[in-house]
């Protein structure tokens, strides 16, 4: 039997709860909403109407962001620590490097959509790791670390990403996301905004990563969100389930179109619009409009029962061209 907690929230091993049932205020619901609708509306619009929904008004909706070098410029760095590179995405412990690592317990949805259980180097094999910091790890002590961007110094933040990419079936795995802005909260002294690194977002960071190994990097069907820790997508989550009289649970779990206010909310929130970003910002390398169909909501088979989301991804189709019904005129 698969395992469900009462509460039907989750549980640290300290008995603590980590996915509380705080719901979302009406405030917040309409905001979330907003951004997922202007996301879904960007998805299908071109690059031109797209760019007018952003404030100020962008001249296009493109990234400016689409030359890798750009992370060594901005102090990003690849880890290569072992452990670092790994994810257990098994219904059980393994061992690794001598220690056991618990699984994320997602073999139902990744059996289901043809997706490898196992990370590795091989990205059309196995679920290659991508671990960015936005510090040395052998350096100075972060606080100390600085790097330097056309003549202004710029101080390094602790921020991370951990991204897993397939390429055979097309998926990306959001892992551990800090962004430079929260991580420089803690820095000390903090960072202000006018320091931290032009290239910064989620939703930048996984498109370099994806856009190195995929070929052709149009071939993308999955946005998975692992272990969701953010408050707020936490809340929406919570509410959207409410709201529906559906029960949280294991895989398949519940799914939201995009087109309802609940798979807009739930599009809208930190976890989630990165995704709408990564399509929305890339149409010309994606060769089309792509878009956030629906999104699964589901727990793993593992404790402690934290929340993930599985965005599916669809390419729009171009019009049908008619042709023009023409009546046979008898003649005289």
């Amino acid at each position: 039997m698969d395992p469900q907690p009462a509460t039907g929230g989750g549980w640290d091993n300290l008995g603590d709860e980590d996915f509380p049932a705080d719901l979302l205020d009406d405030e917040r619901w309409k905001d979330l909403k907003c951004k997922g609708q202007n996301l879904v509306t960007a998805m299908h619009s071109s690059n031109f109407d797209a760019a007018k929904l952003y404030k100020p008004i962008r001249p296009t909706a493109e990234s400016p962001w689409d030359d890798s070098g750009a992370l060594a410029t901005w102090d990003w760095r690849l880890n290569t620590d072992s452990d670092d590179l790994y994810a257990n995405f098994l219904d059980h412990e393994v061992e690794h490097n001598g220690e056991e690592w618990g699984g994320y317990g997602l073999e139902a949805p990744l059996n289901e959509l043809g997706l490898p259980l196992h990370t590795g180097n091989d990205p059309k094999t196995d679920i290659k790791i991508v671990y960015l910091n936005h510090f040395d790890v052998d350096g100075a002590p972060m606080d100390q670390q600085t790097y330097n961007v056309g003549g202004k110094t710029h101080r390094a933040t602790g921020g991370h990403y951990k991204f897993g990419i397939e390429t055979s079936t097309g998926a990306m795995f959001s892992l551990l996301l800090l962004a430079p802005a929260e991580a420089a909260k803690d820095c000390k002294p903090q960072i202000p905004k006018e320091d931290l690194p032009e290239l910064q977002r989620a939703s930048d960071l996984a498109w370099l990563s994806w856009a190195h190994f995929a070929e052709p990097k149009s071939h993308l069907k999955y946005f998975f969100n692992i272990a969701i820790t953010n408050e707020d997508t936490q809340k929406a989550i919570r509410t959207v389930l409410k709201n529906t009289d559906t029960a949280y649970g294991p895989w398949p779990g519940v799914t939201f179109n995009t087109n309802t206010d609940e798979g807009k909310v739930l599009l809208g929130t930190p976890n989630g619009r990165g995704h709408g970003y990564f399509l929305a910002q890339h149409k010309t390398a994606l060769g089309n409009n792509m878009y956030i169909s629906k999104i699964q909501v589901f727990h793993g088979a593992t404790a402690p029962f934290i929340p993930n989301m599985v965005l599916h991804i669809e390419r729009e189709q171009p019009p049908t061209k008619r042709r023009a019904l023409r009546k046979d005129r008898a003649r005289l």
